[in-house]
């Protein structure tokens, strides 16, 4: 890698980081990710997967004033067969309620350290 843009900041799921709670703001805003941790979410989500996405952009960027063109065209991804699967996988993964696939495992410990960006970065929205 020669350099990095990052829209989010630094960034990394990891069940390591996620067994350190957050204060109570921060945990209220990660609401769905309990809620995706039973079988009742897992099957809200399914049956009502793009006003999840909508509520969920709202919340949070709540700044963002998007219309229903750019969202309905973003949306066309959350139809994929596989996309609610994947996403309750993942969820359930940060939790430690499933387990990730072990050929990853040296990545995981590697990457639950939080290394440093060795390459020139950018953080647009940053202080600009």
């Amino acid at each position: 890698m020669k350099s990095l843009v990052s829209v989010s900041g630094y960034l990394i799921s990891s069940q390591q980081i996620g067994e350190k709670p957050l204060p109570p703001q921060a945990e209220l805003s990660w609401w769905y990710q309990f809620y995706f941790a039973t079988p009742r979410g897992e099957a809200g989500y399914r049956q009502n997967t793009h006003d999840f996405a909508k509520f969920i952009w709202h919340q949070a960027s709540p700044q963002w004033q998007f219309s229903d063109a750019t969202f309905a065209k973003t949306a066309r991804a959350l139809d994929n067969p596989d996309h609610v699967a994947i996403t309750i996988s993942n969820y359930r993964w940060r939790l430690g309620l499933e387990k990730g696939e072990a050929k990853y495992a040296g990545y995981e410990q590697r990457l639950a350290v939080l290394p440093p960006i060795t390459v020139p970065h950018h953080h647009p929205g940053r202080g600009e």
